[in-house]
């Protein structure tokens, strides 16, 4: 009769883990097969919370990049109308009525 080895849970931060009860007396052959289920396991759930982390950190770079980019454009902007603003409002006075 094949029955579900008993398991625990190892808890890593973000990751968990169903890990098999090793029987070292009395079926060490099913043991290896265990240790490697786990391995394979452990290094996918790795795997995959390395990519997760990875995109949030690539996000929040990316984000205070494109905040800093928009800063440094809305200055370059300001500093523009500011130098041309009495250009500006000296041509709009000098436009007749028509013109507008």
């Amino acid at each position: 009769m094949n029955t579900k080895p008993e398991t625990r849970i190892l808890h890593i931060p973000s990751i968990n883990v169903e890990i098999p009860t090793l029987d070292v007396l009395h079926d060490p052959s099913s043991n290896q097969e265990a240790v490697d289920s786990l391995v394979s396991r452990l290094s996918e759930e790795l795997q995959s919370t390395l990519h997760q982390h990875l995109y949030q950190v690539m996000i929040k770079a990316m984000h205070q990049v494109v905040h800093k980019e928009t800063q440094k454009l809305t200055g370059k902007v300001e500093e523009t109308i500011s130098a041309h603003l009495p250009e500006i409002i000296k041509a709009a006075c000098q436009q007749t009525p028509s013109d507008k």
